[in-house]
């Protein structure tokens, strides 16, 4: 049972000046971490009362840093190659990553298999599982644990410059389409194995898979780039609508809740409990939360 979790399931309160607000003492730390990572000596601030608080503001980052921000903080003509943590199924032997992404899709599922290898061993996690009747991909990753079968979809953006600078408004409406399609992607394998009950599977090197996926319940999870705090109740009547349709539990995440998660629940128990809180919690609120921890992660 996870008991380091606290809810979350509603946008904290906008402030009226669009001013970030410190006190004196985060003010000061602030400042001392910024100018660490920018290797500066001193910042010039813009910095004034706002009441009894004690509250400042900085003006603007181009007169705080001048051209700190031009640079890259990491080379983004950089290819790494990883050869560890592969040799989970389907996997190359090796993985490369870059910062630029302009097609984004295997790149995020690696990452995601790396999360998921906190929780289950790596000979449990199948890298996107062909079906041999048409060739098609079952899913992106299907995990065969003790209590149940993962089939996971994960939706990704391009990062690029251009993505990067999409307004806040299209990465609202793009959040809600990848889930979307995720869902959808998640129907069509739902379907096929309960009308095929245990379809013929194998790697994408031809290899066979001995697997059932009839063995054990189904479990569906969708992660995407990112989600909003204050569209969860749009996100949630999809998942909710699409769970009665199905009849299979299903739970959506964007990235940087997923990893928090593992990093959290490292065993398939920790994970699973944390998913059926989840899930209890919108089936009776007709909402899903956020799930926020408030200790640290196990060592």
């Amino acid at each position: 049972m996870v008991k380091r979790c606290a809810w979350l399931s509603a946008p904290p309160e906008a402030l009226d000046d669009g001013l970030i607000h410190l006190g004196e003492e985060a003010f000061a730390a602030c400042l001392l971490a910024l100018a660490g990572v920018f290797e500066i000596g001193k910042a010039h601030l813009a910095h004034r009362r706002l009441g009894s608080g004690g509250q400042a503001y900085f003006s603007t980052f181009e007169n705080l840093f001048g051209d700190s921000l031009e640079e890259d903080l990491f080379p983004s003509d950089y290819l790494i190659t990883d050869l560890t943590r592969q040799d989970f199924r389907g996997s190359k032997g090796f993985s490369n990553t870059q910062l630029e992404r302009t097609e984004p899709g295997t790149f995020q599922e690696l990452d995601i298999i790396y999360l998921l290898q906190r929780a289950y061993t790596s000979e449990r996690i199948i890298h996107g599982p062909l079906k041999v009747s048409d060739g098609e991909e079952l899913a992106d990753v299907v995990v065969m644990g003790d209590e149940v079968t993962l089939l996971l979809q994960a939706k990704d953006s391009p990062n690029t410059p251009a993505t990067l600078n999409t307004t806040l408004e299209r990465k609202r409406k793009k959040a809600i389409g990848q889930l979307k399609n995720g869902l959808q992607q998640l129907r069509g394998a739902i379907s096929t194995i309960k009308r095929e009950g245990n379809p013929a599977l194998a790697l994408v090197d031809g290899t066979p898979l001995d697997i059932d996926l009839a063995a054990r319940p189904l479990v569906g999870v969708v992660v995407v780039r990112e989600f909003f705090i204050d569209n969860y109740d749009e996100y949630s009547t999809m998942i909710l609508k699409f769970m009665d349709e199905v009849g299979v539990r299903v739970l959506a995440f964007d990235y940087n809740e997923f990893e928090v998660m593992t990093r959290h629940c490292p065993s398939e128990d920790a994970l699973l409990s944390a998913f059926f809180q989840i899930s209890k919690c919108a089936e009776e609120r007709r909402i899903y939360p956020r799930l926020r921890f408030t200790d640290l992660p196990p060592r």
